[in-house]
């Protein structure tokens, strides 16, 4: 028994007008498909007219229709032969355009049964959009298809194969038109070799021709044309499983939205695990979106910094470049992060959770091998520069997922063989159990000494006592303050701290003894907060989640508008406007600072006094929208545009908004 199959149909959508004499002419396009029968058009199918794989160049086309094969790969969805049937007609100007007709059939064998098809009709169908078509109106026909025979002298050419055009009109009479194309059918079928099957007949020029197996030129200028466009294709080609089209569209969100739409991500993690897609290519698309002018003339807004971490992560060779963009070794010795490395990991942060969601994530594991490789050489300066990211972003971005990222990077690249400090251990293994395997590497983390304590008699206390009293007298009172301190670290960094520190320490000790205006705590001094009690422990909860985050956008505001300010320079004006210099905006990165309450409880009694003395409802706590930050902000930028009152760095140079 014959099986019965529905051949499907849709159209270019166009509005258009009656003419007297029964023609048309069109009144512009709609953007939607008409006349179309199936309840939906296959996703595959339309992906693959977007990306113009049945586009014959505009203005090309003759005046007898060209005709134009493909079976389209649905993976999932199954595959479908296609046939366009594409017309030369005109606007209301007297313009020339191309109006498609195409016909699909389920299956990758089917281009003969719709070439059948059309010759039982006996007639070629046309683009006609008054002849209209609705749902469920498919044709149906048995499953016989039309053979077609090889020509000989084409059996051994490579393809693409083109031929000259046909010296007999056969439009003539459909059996010979039909036989034409089933001729061209069966050497196109003859030479897919595991390609899909693909061929254009009567076409004057095509936007890709190399992606055709057969090609029969419509005139002999035609060919002539044709043969030229095969000989000189684009250097960097479109891998023929890649939607170019979706994975553009899908660039061009991630690097222009605010925020990362999950769609948009996926396309672009799928493309990292399509093996087709070589580095040409991606060299090819994402300087197609501005990636090569951004690193020539030096362009940090926001969508140039998004598109080239993204280029990093699917071009791992570009890292070295794409570090010295960001002028990632300028952070070596700076209190603060550049605002371009912001950028990149408030980017990252978004993109992070997102990335788990899709099978195919496997791949960054991958990619990040390939970048780890490349970090390499750079070795102990950037790792000390990860760990300081790391903090950044588990400091005001709240990210810990990604903070850990960067502090096994820091313990990959700067402890090859060495044992990893304790803080950065803990911060970077969940799990304190050594050893710990990081990607390629086993890493011996810090581990407390399990050694009794040595018992010193009250009289040994006593010598010790006199000892290091006398080492104080001499070093300047300050050898006391040695004693009691640990010696585990295998590097011998964290045994003993310097004697600035020390004396530092001492200084504050006795100041807490003196002054009534800190309190001790686990030996470290803590400043007291100087707001009412009520409002203390409301402003300490805020102020990770309310107040940093609303000095960063202060920050990235004023840099907006100033772009040649550096942050330091705002941070130092902000602290100044606040009314203390001695503030540390750069220990609030680290909240794992013995100290750092006291560094976070003097921004909250500078922020206090300022709404204080501004009259702006005092609460210590400066909100992302409200009075406290617009003021704050109006106030830099007026200092900032001010030249007869230029903000003084540390090394008195002065700060303009130029």
């Amino acid at each position: 028994m014959t099986l019965v199959v529905e051949i499907h149909e849709f159209s270019t959508g166009i509005r258009y007008k009656n003419n007297s004499d029964e023609s048309w002419v069109s009144l512009g396009f709609t953007g939607q498909y008409m006349n179309v029968t199936c309840d939906s058009i296959p996703h595959c199918v339309e992906r693959s007219i977007a990306n113009k794989e049945f586009a014959i160049s505009e203005g090309a086309s003759s005046d007898q229709p060209a005709i134009i094969g493909r079976v389209v790969l649905g993976g999932e969805e199954g595959n479908w032969s296609v046939v366009a049937v594409v017309n030369k007609g005109r606007d209301e100007m007297g313009r020339s355009a191309s109006f498609y007709r195409f016909f699909l059939c389920q299956g990758g064998d089917k281009l003969p049964t719709i070439l059948a098809w059309i010759k039982d009709r006996e007639q070629l169908p046309v683009f006609n959009p008054a002849k209209t078509k609705s749902f469920s109106q498919a044709h149906s026909f048995y499953d016989v298809q039309v053979r077609g025979n090889i020509p000989r002298e084409l059996v051994n050419s490579s393809v693409p194969i083109l031929i000259r055009a046909s010296k007999q009109d056969v439009f003539e009479h459909i059996n010979a038109l039909v036989t034409k194309l089933s001729d061209i059918n069966a050497l196109a079928t003859q030479k897919a070799n595991g390609q899909a099957i693909s061929w254009a007949f009567n076409v004057e020029a095509l936007e890709q021709p190399w992606k055709f197996l057969v090609i029969q030129a419509a005139s002999d200028r035609a060919y002539q044309l044709l043969k030229k466009a095969i000989a000189n294709p684009p250097k960097v080609r479109t891998p023929m499983v890649v939607d170019e089209q979706a994975l553009t569209s899908a660039l061009k969100s991630l690097i222009s939205s605010s925020s990362v739409r999950p769609e948009s991500l996926e396309t672009f993690v799928e493309a990292l695990a399509n093996t087709d897609i070589n580095q040409d290519y991606w060299e090819e698309l994402f300087n197609s979106q501005g990636a090569i002018n951004a690193l020539r003339q030096n362009i940090y807004s926001s969508q140039m910094v998004r598109l080239l971490t993204l280029r990093t992560l699917a071009i791992p060779e570009t890292l070295s470049q794409y570090l010295e963009w960001l002028k990632f070794d300028d952070n070596l010795n700076k209190r603060n992060l550049n605002q371009p490395i912001i950028t990149s990991l408030q980017f990252q942060s978004q993109l992070l959770p997102l990335l788990k969601l899709f099978r195919e994530s496997h791949q960054i594991d991958s990619k990040l091998t390939e970048i780890l490789q490349h970090l390499k050489s750079y070795y102990s300066p950037f790792a000390n520069l990860f760990e300081k990211i790391g903090d950044y972003v588990q400091a005001i971005l709240s990210d810990k997922e990604l903070a850990t990222f960067y502090y096994k990077f820091s313990i990959y690249l700067g402890y090859p063989t060495n044992i990893p400090s304790k803080k950065l251990s803990r911060r970077a293994f969940s799990s304190q159990k050594s050893p710990q395997k990081l990607w390629n590497r086993t890493i011996h983390i810090y581990k407390k000494s399990k050694k009794k304590r040595d018992i010193v008699s009250k009289q040994n206390v006593f010598y010790l006592v006199i000892l290091f009293f006398a080492l104080g007298v001499i070093l300047g009172g300050t050898g006391v303050y040695f004693l009691g301190k640990s010696s585990s670290s295998p590097s011998g960094s964290d045994s003993i701290e310097s004697l600035d520190s020390q004396k530092s320490n001492s200084n504050d000790l006795n100041n807490s003894n003196t002054t009534g205006n800190n309190t001790k705590r686990n030996n470290q001094t803590i400043t007291k907060l100087n707001i009412p009690g009520e409002k203390q422990q409301k402003a300490i909860n805020k102020f990770e989640t309310d107040s940093l985050k609303a000095i960063e956008n202060i920050k990235t505001d004023i840099q907006e508008s100033f772009p040649n300010l550096t942050e330091e320079k705002i941070i130092i004006a902000l602290e100044q406007n606040l009314g203390d210099e001695k503030l540390n905006y750069n220990a609030l990165s680290n909240r794992d600072d013995p100290q750092y309450e006291k560094y976070r409880n003097e921004w909250i009694n500078a922020i206090y006094k300022y709404q204080e003395n501004n009259n702006l409802g005092a609460d210590g706590i400066i909100s992302t929208q409200g009075k406290t930050i617009d003021l704050l902000k109006q106030t830099l930028s007026a200092k900032f545009n001010s030249s007869s009152n230029p903000v003084q760095t540390p090394e008195s140079s002065p700060v303009t908004g130029e």
